[in-house]
């Protein structure tokens, strides 16, 4: 009995067509039932007979009948659902809920609508159209998950209703933030420079575990359809903590800004609550996303009580319809606007301690988070890295919050927390940190504005540590003792200590380079000063320190040498070795393969082998110079390193011998008995032969290397003395080379003794070092 109907479930399996498989489906009972069921409740009525007109329709299709079934079958689904969850309850259901179910009864016309006219249409026009009636049928189950949102959302709204949890006034209006707020007009001043922080590259990833903890659980929350259910359905999982709630009638608006949604500061507004001054932020955009931003920043700003973080006072009830929370902080501006207008109106010194100052205490605020939050040395990076930082009215520095995308990525980095801290306040020098001269002559600045700039950003590079381990970042602030103590006691720090402190640290090693400077002037050790509107041409030497400090200050000698030559079309490049000659000169061989040009880069130099002893002796001994020659300390210029780049070259002119290949193969072929060529495929008759053995086409020449076709082997002597005469010979043996004689020449060969380019760089101290 088993196996007979096993065989006609196989039967039936195997023989039920496609043509009659949907009038089998649509007779069985549990669609009739199903949709016979649907019915009996007046609202889903209507909807329950376009589904069954529908399945009607698809038995007459011809193709695409799958895709159509499948598409009704969905809409059936859905409409059980509602059904089910709906059974006894349809004469309280909430309006909303009918009028989704409106909108799906319009969905189930369309549906009718394209399959009756699809049916009627001949088997050819279908075939033509076959991909617009696919691109139809996702265009339908596009619509319908969009329906099965919408009956989700009226489902929670069901569920509230029936716990009476929702408040229900008779009356109420609800107002934006900004038609209950008293708007005052009033100017914004714009930011003088824009901050940029750059970060480096990361990789998506899993959510920190260790971050898990100030943030919060959002899956109610994701469940939600962007601004489609009111202010009191959201229900945030928050412990208040003391922290009190307002609502937006007790908040007066002063003062708004605009900015990205990127940035902490961005959507913040001065504001007045209960007669104090407190900044507002509020959490604009769909509601669901501000929501979970919002909740995310209450979280860990409860969790957060440091002077150089965000200070909550509060934040929105469930009533307010934009959400937002209270800061203490009232005035707050940028950093480099701060920088700026210290580099105009305050002393350096001060301008380098505020530098400081803001360094240590982002860091004091970084470490801290790190402990409340638990966070990784990695993350804190990104927190770091893409938080914005404001200054408030007391002139301390704030950093904000980062967006909440930070949470949901890894990076991956070569330096540590101090490298980062320090690139955050380099950026935010008007010269971003980089500053060749004391003085930029296409620069619109005043004079004096540019040397506080320039100088400001040898110190910040100079006191700022870089350091990977935090207690060592620690352990280099405290080396500066740079406090706020001696402030309190009106014994402000002089520049000069504090160029003093840096350079015990063995960081102070900036230098000064200008672009170009006449070869062989200048030496390393003379002391001197450019006249008012002039370059280097126009140096003056007041004398030269090596004398006297050979004890204090060291000077290294060296000569590198490059090759050069094109070679595949690439510039190949690669270091020579030279050997030395007495009377400072050197010996350079260079191989010049046959014809091919060989360029010779030499460089000559002496420097101080400690860049920050250069910068002592110039503080200690620089005002006494000074006074001996009638000039001013700060005009005086040290050179700390000097040298020549000289540029040679040398071309072979021979060309390799063209052979003809017929000829090189046969030269090469041993001898056969009688002193005749062994029989080769040269021989034999074959594709452009001839009987007599001879080719019918030109035997091709190529490029065959000869035994007496060897590179040639040069050598150059250069010098970095100013007399010195540099030639080429192919004797690796110098003899120094008089006025009046000619350089050596050589056959097929050209020398080329070409451009003789200097370069030095200095030292320079600030007026305010000597005060």
């Amino acid at each position: 009995m088993l196996a007979v109907v096993a065989m006609s479930l196989r039967y039936v399996r195997s023989t039920l067509s496609g043509d009659n498989v949907l009038s089998a489906a649509i007779a069985t009972t549990s669609i009739t039932k199903e949709l016979a069921d649907m019915m009996q409740f007046p609202p889903a009525r209507a909807a329950a007979s376009i589904l069954l007109m529908i399945f009607t329709t698809i038995q007459s299709m011809q193709s695409n009948r799958n895709d159509c079934y499948r598409l009704a079958r969905r809409c059936l689904s859905l409409l059980v659902d509602v059904k089910t969850q709906m059974e006894g309850r349809w004469e309280n259901a909430p309006p909303s809920l009918l009028k989704n179910i409106a909108r799906f009864e319009r969905t189930l016309e369309s549906i009718h609508t394209f399959m009756t006219e699809e049916a009627q249409q001949k088997w050819h026009d279908r075939l033509f159209r076959n991909g617009t009636i696919e691109e139809a049928i996702k265009s339908f189950n596009t619509q319908l998950d969009d329906a099965a949102r919408s009956f989700q959302i009226c489902t929670l709204i069901s569920i509230h209703h029936s716990l009476g949890d929702l408040p229900t006034p008779s009356e109420q209006r609800i107002y934006s933030m900004e038609e209950s707020f008293d708007m005052t007009n009033v100017n914004n001043k714009a930011d003088l420079v824009s901050s940029s922080i750059a970060t480096q590259p990361v990789l998506e990833g899993p959510r920190d575990s260790r971050v898990q903890d100030a943030l919060f659980d959002s899956v109610s929350i994701r469940t939600l359809v962007e601004g489609a259910v009111p202010a009191a359905s959201i229900q945030c999982d928050i412990d208040h903590r003391g922290f009190r709630r307002y609502h937006q009638s007790e908040i007066r608006l002063r003062k708004r800004r605009k900015g990205s949604a990127s940035d902490f500061w961005g959507s913040t507004s001065k504001v007045e609550v209960n007669g104090q001054q407190h900044m507002l932020k509020q959490y604009d955009g769909p509601r669901a996303q501000a929501t979970m931003r919002w909740m995310r920043d209450v979280k860990i700003l409860q969790n957060l009580y440091h002077p150089n973080l965000p200070q909550m006072v509060g934040y929105s009830d469930d009533e307010s319809p934009t959400p937002f929370i209270l800061l203490a902080n009232v005035q707050t501006r940028l950093p480099q606007a701060l920088v700026l207008d210290l580099v105009r109106n305050a002393s350096l010194a001060v301008c380098a301690k505020t530098i400081l100052r803001f360094y240590r205490d982002t860091l004091d605020a970084a470490l801290y988070m790190q402990r409340q939050l638990n966070l990784s040395n990695e993350k804190l990076q990104d927190y770091v890295e893409s938080a914005t930082y404001r200054i408030d009215e007391e002139n301390t520095v704030v950093m904000g919050l980062p967006p909440q995308s930070v949470d949901n990525v890894v990076s991956f980095r070569n330096f540590g927390l101090g490298y980062s801290i320090r690139k955050l306040y380099t950026q935010i020098l008007p010269n971003k940190g980089y500053a060749a001269q004391p003085q930029d002559p296409d620069s619109r600045e005043l004079l004096e504005v540019q040397h506080k700039v320039a100088h400001l950003t040898v110190l910040a590079n100079a006191l700022l540590p870089e350091d990977d381990d935090p207690e060592h970042l620690s352990s280099r602030l405290n080396e500066l003792a740079l406090d706020d103590e001696d402030d309190d006691k009106g014994t402000m720090l002089t520049l000069r200590q504090i160029r003093t402190a840096a350079i015990e640290t063995n960081h102070h090693d900036h230098v000064w380079r200008p672009k170009s400077v006449p070869p062989h002037k200048l030496s390393v050790g003379d002391v001197g000063y450019l006249p008012p509107a002039s370059d280097f041409d126009s140096f003056v030497v007041l004398r030269n320190i090596i004398g006297d400090v050979q004890d204090q200050l060291q000077i290294s000698r060296s000569a590198t040498g490059w090759q050069a030559a094109w070679e595949g079309g690439f510039r190949q490049r690669n270091e020579v070795q030279s050997f030395e000659f007495p009377g400072n000169v050197y010996g350079w061989p260079i191989v010049v393969p046959v014809g091919t040009q060989q360029d010779l880069q030499v460089v000559h130099e002496d420097h101080f082998t400690s860049t920050g002893s250069a910068w002592h002796y110039l503080l200690t001994h620089g005002k006494q110079i000074a006074a001996d020659h009638g000039v001013k300390a700060e005009e005086l210029i040290l050179i700390t390193r000097a040298g020549v780049d000289q540029q040679y070259s040398a071309r072979d002119f021979r060309q390799m011998p063209y052979m003809h290949q017929h000829h090189m193969q046969m030269s090469r072929q041993p001898a056969h008995a009688f002193g005749h060529p062994a029989f080769t495929s040269h021989n034999r008759l074959g594709f452009g032969a001839s009987a007599g053995g001879q080719s019918r086409h030109h035997t091709p020449m190529h490029h065959f290397p000869h035994e007496q076709m060897l590179p040639t082997i040069l050598y150059l002597f250069s010098s970095p003395a100013k007399e010195h005469i540099p030639y080429w010979s192919d004797k690796p043996f110098y003899q120094p080379l008089r006025s009046d004689e000619e350089p050596p020449q050589f056959r097929n060969m050209r020398t080329n003794i070409g451009w003789t380019y200097g370069f030095i760089n200095y030292v320079q101290l600030h007026a305010e070092d000597f005060e």
